[in-house]
């Protein structure tokens, strides 16, 4: 079975649902400690590798600031999060 981390045809549905597990497994794995994870995926739709990880980084910082602890994804960052992505895609 391929890794949907390593499998271009998962698409950002599986990769929002991988990035979700993720973030889940990872919570207990500090004991006692609060730990939050952020992350922001997208889907391969360019083979542009800078364009990729612009898109997914916009999603990490939407992620953060939509309140932490969550996924994003690039194609629908959570409404509170649309300025600062637009802000920051201008800079």
């Amino acid at each position: 079975m391929r890794s949907p981390i390593s499998d271009p045809l998962t698409g950002i549905a599986g990769a929002e649902a991988f990035a979700e597990g993720l973030r889940e497994s990872l919570r207990p794995a500090v004991g006692g400690v609060s730990l939050t994870v952020s992350l922001g995926v997208t889907d391969a739709v360019t083979a542009d590798r800078s364009v990729l990880l612009h898109s997914a980084d916009l999603a990490l910082y939407a992620a953060k600031h939509a309140g932490r602890d969550r996924v994003v994804r690039a194609d629908a960052p959570p409404p509170d999060a649309v300025a600062p992505l637009a802000a920051a895609a201008r800079a």
